[in-house]
């Protein structure tokens, strides 16, 4: 597996004998969107998880790729029936992938709610993309259920992006209100 690349950039790290090692995207990244946050640039910044209050939109990126070199037969080193499965609690967001012939990658973000919070799907939120931002799926209502990717050839270009959303709900029902009537009543002969 490829070091992590947190600050976005994934360039190369040229080694000390010239040659260069590929660095990837974290596993699994979240985000307040609804506070303009930014997702965590360092494995410290991912530990201290995401925080969401009332009304607040996370958004859920997943990055799969096969690591396998390029220089590999196809018919031995691509991932096949890769699935991916998403939970979530009011504690965490759990993704976990893998094939039929490879490991199984896992990751949890600790997200932080208010008392009486929870998390919920924002149906159709989720797509899937390739490593250059083109959609090849769209409308997936994603979290706290299993995914087929499908087969997925290694290297970069075979990578793959996977966003969804999750709410944050109030778990108080709303206020009521008292409701007071007055009837008035008149007799009225014709």
């Amino acid at each position: 597996i490829f070091p992590v690349d947190w600050d976005g950039s994934n360039d190369p790290i040229q080694n000390s004998d010239g040659s260069f090692t590929c660095r990837d995207y974290p596993a699994l990244v979240s985000k307040n969107v609804t506070q303009n946050n930014k997702y965590p640039k360092s494995p410290q910044e991912f530990n201290q998880g995401v925080t969401a209050r009332t009304g607040d939109e996370i958004l859920v990126r997943v990055y799969i790729h096969n690591n396998a070199p390029t220089t590999a037969d196809p018919a031995t080193a691509t991932a096949r029936n890769v699935q991916l499965t998403s939970s979530f609690t009011n504690s965490g967001i759990t993704t976990s992938f893998g094939g039929s012939n490879t490991n199984t990658v896992s990751r949890t973000e600790p997200v932080h709610l208010a008392s009486g919070e929870s998390l919920m799907v924002v149906p159709g939120s989720g797509i899937v993309q390739k490593y250059n931002g083109q959609t090849i799926a769209s409308n997936l209502t994603l979290g706290n259920n299993t995914y087929n990717l499908g087969d997925i050839r290694g290297c970069f270009e075979y990578s793959l992006f996977v966003f969804y959303k999750l709410k944050v709900v109030s778990a108080t029902p709303p206020a009521t209100g008292q409701l007071t009537l007055t009837k008035q009543v008149r007799n009225v002969t014709l």
